[in-house]
C-alpha cells in the first residue's frame, strides 16, 4: 500500500481511463476519500506542486475534484436533514486552503486555474471577511511586489471576490469596499505600469482588474472611494484604453478569437464602465450623483464621446473592432444625445457616421445570409431573443437612429432622405441589400413618423410603393423584410383595397413560402394587422383554418413563443368560428407541445419521470422552451374559453388535453402551473367530469410536493369543486379533506396574508354552503 499521496494520484489517473471498471473504482475511492481529513489541502498539492511528479491531467482532474469537494463541503447544506449528521471540510482543511489557495492561482496554468477560481469564490463568499480577514493583507501583498505573476493572482481573486457583491446594496458591501479602497491605489499603479506593454499577461491582468472596478461600479457609485483625485486617474486610464491601436497580431485573427483575446476584453470593459457611469449615474437627482454629474460633465463628457467617434471613424473606414466594443460605443451614443454638451460633438458627425457605419449595420449582412442558409431557425430564434439586444450591434445602431430622430430636430429627414435615394434607386444602381437596410432603418423611424402629420400620410403610398412589391421578390430576405414590415411599424393605417392586397402578400409568404424565415415574418406580421384594422378580421376569416395549422407547423420547427401568442390570439379572435376543428386543433396543440418536449402518452410513471430528468429542456432552464409551452397552453385555454357555451364540445376537448395535465402536475414543471390550473379550472367551471375529480386528488399531490406557493392560483378550481357539484364533492370525504387540509396548511404556513385570505374564505364557502 502507497503513501496517501500516491493513492490519491493513482484514483486520479484511472478517473479518465477507458475501462468503465476501473473508473469507477477509482470514483468510489475518491468519494470515501473526501471525507477524510487532509484530502482537500492534498488535492491543492498535487494541482500546483511541480515537485510532484504527474501529468498535465492528472493536476486537471484534481482541481476539479477540489472545486466539488469544496462545493459540497465547505459549509453545512441549509436544507439539510437536521437529525442526519453532515460531514463539513475541518477547520485545520480549511485554514491550510484559505492558506494556499491565492499562491495557487499564481503558479498553476490555464487548464487548472478555473477550478481554482471557483473555489476561492465559494470560499470568499463563506468566509469573507468574518473568518478570513487576513486577505486583504495577502492581497495588498502580492500588489506590492514587482512579480507579474503575483499581480496575476491578485487580480483574478479580486474578482471572484467582487462577483459576490456586484448587485448587493451599499449597505452590504462595507467590506469589499473596504478590500477595494485598501487595493485601489496600488491596482492604479499597476495599470499604468502595464498600459505600455504588449504581451498577453499583461493585457490578462488589467482585463480582470477593470472587469473587478465594473462590478463596483455596477449597480451603486461608492464615491467616498472613487473622490475627484481618483476618478482623474482612472478616466485618463479609461480613455487610454480606448483609444489604443490592436496590437499587430490582431489582424490575424477571426472575429471568435478576437473577441476572446484579453487585449480587446480589456477595451470591452472600460466601455462598459463608461457606458455604466453615464447611464446608472449622470441623471440621477440625488446630491452626490448631482456632484458627480457636474464633475463628469465639466471634465470628461467632451472627451469620452470624442474617443468614441474617432473609434467608430476608423472602424467605418476598416479599422476591426469587436461585436461587443462596437455595440457599448453605440449604446454609449445613442444615451448621449440627449445631452447638450455631447450632442454638440455628436451633431456635425452624424450624418457621415449614419452613412459610413449605422447604414451598413442595418442591412441584411453576409454574416445574416450565412446563418439563414445554415440554420434557419437559429436566424429567427435570434432575431426575436430580447436579450441578445443587449449584445447586438444592430440593436444599438436602432437605439442610436431612434434617439436621435425623436429627440433632436433634423435627424429625421437626413435619415429619411437617404433611405428614400436608396429605394428610388433603379437599373445598376439599385442594390438589394441596401433596400433592405433603407426598409429597416425606415421601420427604426416609425414613432418618430408617427408624430408628424405629414409624414404619418405619407406612409401608406411608401408601403405601396416599396413594400408590396416585395412580395414576390425572387431574394428571400427581401420578401421577410416585407412582412416584417408590418409588424415592426406602428399604427400602420390602410385603406380597404391596400389592405386586402397586404393580407394577401402576407397569407402567400406564409402559405406558399418554402424559407422558414419569411414564413414566420408573414405570420407575425399578420396579426399585427387586427390591432389596427378591424375589417381585417373578416378578410382573414376564409384562411382561419389553414392558418391555424401553419403556425403549429411553425411553432414546432422554430419554438418560437412569438408563433405561440399568435396562434393564441387568432383562437381568441375566431372562437366562434372554429367549433368544427376544435378537437382537430385541441389534439394538434396537445401533439406539439408532447413533440416539443418529446412526452410519450404511453410512459409509466417511472418513464415519465426518467424522461423528465434526462431530456426535459425545462428541467435545464430552457427559458425559450418554457415560453412556448406557455403559450401552447394558453392557446388551450383560449379554446377552451371560446367553446365554453358548447358543453358536449368542451367535454371532448377535455379528454384530449386530460393525459397532458396529469402529466404537467406529476413531474412538477413549476414553470407552468399557472397555466395548468387555468385550464383545470376552466374545465370546472360549469361541469365536473370524472377525470377532473381525480384531477383534485392530482392537485392535492402537488400542493403538497412543490405547488404550496401556488395556491392563490388554485384557490378558484377549489371553489369549482365545492359550488359546481355539491353532491359528488360530499360523496367522498376524501373530497373534503383535500381542500381543507390545503387550506389549513397555508394558514399554519404561510406568512402572506393575502394567501391565507384566499384559504379563509374558502373555508368560509365550505360551512357556509354545505351545512351539515
Amino acid at each position: 500500500m502507497g503513501s496517501p499521496l500516491e493513492l490519491l494520484v493513482s484514483a486520479l489517473s484511472k478517473t479518465v481511463e477507458m475501462d468503465a471498471e476501473e473508473r469507477k473504482c477509482a470514483e468510489s475511492f475518491l468519494e470515501e476519500s473526501s471525507f477524510q481529513a487532509g484530502f482537500c489541502p492534498l488535492l491543492l498539492r498535487i494541482t500546483v506542486d511541480r515537485n510532484i511528479q504527474v501529468s498535465p491531467h492528472i493536476r486537471q482532474s484534481a482541481a476539479v475534484y477540489l472545486k466539488n469537494t469544496i462545493g459540497r463541503l465547505w459549509k453545512e447544506k441549509s436544507d439539510r436533514d437536521p437529525e442526519q449528521p453532515q460531514y463539513v471540510i475541518s477547520s485545520e482543511d480549511k485554514s491550510l486552503i484559505r492558506s494556499g489557495i491565492i499562491e495557487s492561482l499564481v503558479l498553476t496554468e490555464d487548464n487548472t486555474r478555473m477550478p481554482l477560481c471557483y473555489c476561492l469564490e465559494l470560499i470568499s463568499r463563506c468566509d469573507f471577511p468574518r473568518v478570513w480577514p487576513e486577505l486583504v493583507l495577502t492581497l495588498r501583498g502580492y500588489l506590492e511586489t514587482d512579480s507579474i505573476h503575483q499581480w496575476r493572482g491578485t487580480a483574478l481573486s479580486l474578482y471572484q471576490i467582487g462577483r459576490k457583491y456586484q448587485f448587493k446594496p451599499d449597505n452590504e458591501r462595507g467590506e469589499f469596499l473596504g478590500l477595494i479602497q485598501t487595493l485601489l491605489p496600488l491596482l492604479f499603479q499597476r495599470c499604468k505600469s502595464l498600459i505600455e506593454q504588449e504581451d498577453e499577461l499583461s493585457y490578462f491582468i488589467q482585463h480582470y482588474i477593470l472587469k473587478s472596478l465594473f462590478y463596483v461600479i455596477n449597480s451603486y457609485l461608492p464615491l467616498s472611494i472613487f473622490q475627484d483625485h481618483v476618478l482623474h486617474q482612472w478616466f485618463p486610464y479609461w480613455l487610454c484604453i480606448i483609444g489604443k491601436s490592436p496590437p499587430p497580431i490582431d489582424s490575424t485573427l477571426s472575429e471568435e478569437s478576437r473577441s476572446a483575446a484579453q487585449w480587446w476584453k480589456c477595451k470591452k470593459w472600460a466601455l462598459r464602465t463608461l457606458y455604466q457611469l453615464i447611464v446608472k449615474y449622470f441623471d440621477m437627482d440625488e446630491k452626490k450623483h448631482i456632484r458627480f454629474k457636474k464633475f463628469f460633465t465639466q471634465h470628461y463628457s467632451e472627451k469620452v464621446v470624442t474617443q468614441i467617434l474617432q473609434q467608430l471613424d476608423l472602424h467605418s473606414k476598416g479599422c476591426v473592432m469587436t461585436d461587443s466594443t462596437l455595440q457599448t460605443s453605440l449604446s454609449y451614443l445613442a444615451y448621449s444625445i440627449s445631452h447638450a454638451v455631447s450632442w454638440k460633438l455628436i451633431k456635425p458627425n452624424f450624418e457621415p457616421l449614419f452613412l459610413a457605419l449605422v447604414f451598413p449595420l442595418m442591412c441584411h449582412s453576409q454574416r445574416d445570409q450565412q446563418m439563414w442558409e445554415e440554420d434557419p431557425a437559429e436566424y429567427i430564434r435570434i432575431r426575436f431573443d430580447i436579450f441578445d439586444d443587449f449584445l447586438s450591434p444592430v440593436s444599438a445602431a436602432e437605439s442610436l437612429l431612434q434617439e436621435c430622430m425623436q429627440k433632436r430636430r433634423g435627424m429625421l429627414n437626413i435619415v429619411l432622405q437617404h433611405c428614400m435615394r436608396v429605394l428610388a434607386a433603379e437599373g445598376d444602381e439599385w442594390n438589394a441589400q441596401r433596400t433592405d437596410g433603407a426598409l429597416h432603418v425606415i421601420s427604426c423611424a416609425s414613432d418618430a413618423i408617427n408624430e408628424q402629420k405629414i409624414l404619418r400620410q405619407e406612409v401608406e403610398g411608401l408601403f405601396v410603393r416599396f413594400v408590396y412589391p416585395l412580395f414576390t421578390s425572387p431574394i428571400a430576405y427581401l420578401r421577410a423584410r416585407a412582412c416584417w414590415m408590418f409588424h415592426s411599424f406602428n399604427k400602420l393605417h390602410l385603406s380597404t383595397p391596400n389592405l386586402h392586397q397586404a393580407i394577401q402578400g402576407l397569407i402567400h409568404c406564409m402559405m406558399e413560402e418554402s424559407e422558414l424565415p419569411v414564413r414566420v415574418e408573414a405570420a407575425i406580421g399578420l396579426l399585427s394587422l387586427f390591432d389596427d384594422h378591424d375589417e381585417s378580421v373578416e378578410m382573414i376569416k376564409p384562411f382561419v383554418g389553414a392558418l391555424l395549422r401553419e403556425l403549429l407547423v411553425l411553432i414546432k420547427e422554430t419554438e418560437n413563443d412569438d408563433i405561440a401568442d399568435a396562434l393564441r390570439d387568432i383562437i381568441r379572435i375566431y372562437g366562434d368560428d372554429i367549433s368544427d376543428i376544435a378537437v382537430d386543433l385541441c389534439t394538434s396543440l396537445v401533439q406539439t407541445f408532447s413533440e416539443i418536449y418529446d412526452i410519450q402518452a404511453n410512459n409509466s410513471e417511472a418513464e415519465q419521470q426518467t424522461q423528465i430528468t434526462l431530456d426535459n429542456p425545462l428541467d435545464e432552464g430552457d427559458f425559450t422552451k418554457s415560453l412556448v409551452a406557455m403559450g401552447i397552453l394558453n392557446s388551450i385555454l383560449s379554446l377552451l374559453t371560446a367553446m365554453s357555451n358548447n358543453l358536449p364540445l368542451l367535454s371532448q376537448l377535455e379528454q384530449c388535453i386530460t393525459e397532458l395535465l396529469v402529466y404537467l402536475l406529476k413531474t412538477g414543471l413549476l414553470d407552468l402551473y399557472e397555466e395548468v390550473f387555468q385550464i383545470i379550472e376552466r374545465l370546472t367551471d360549469d361541469q365536473i367530469s370524472n377525470s377532473m375529480w381525480q384531477m383534485l386528488f392530482m392537485i392535492y399531490e402537488s400542493f403538497q410536493r412543490d405547488a404550496f406557493d401556488y395556491f392563490p392560483s388554485i384557490m378558484p378550481t377549489l371553489y369549482n369543486y365545492v359550488s359546481v357539484d355539491e353532491t359528488t364533492f360530499l360523496s367522498s370525504d376524501k373530497h373534503v379533506e383535500c381542500i381543507i387540509d390545503m387550506c389549513t396548511s397555508v394558514l399554519n404556513r404561510c406568512e402572506e396574508e393575502c394567501t391565507q385570505l384566499y384559504a379563509c374564505k374558502m373555508l368560509e364557502i365550505i360551512l357556509l354552503n354545505l351545512e351539515g
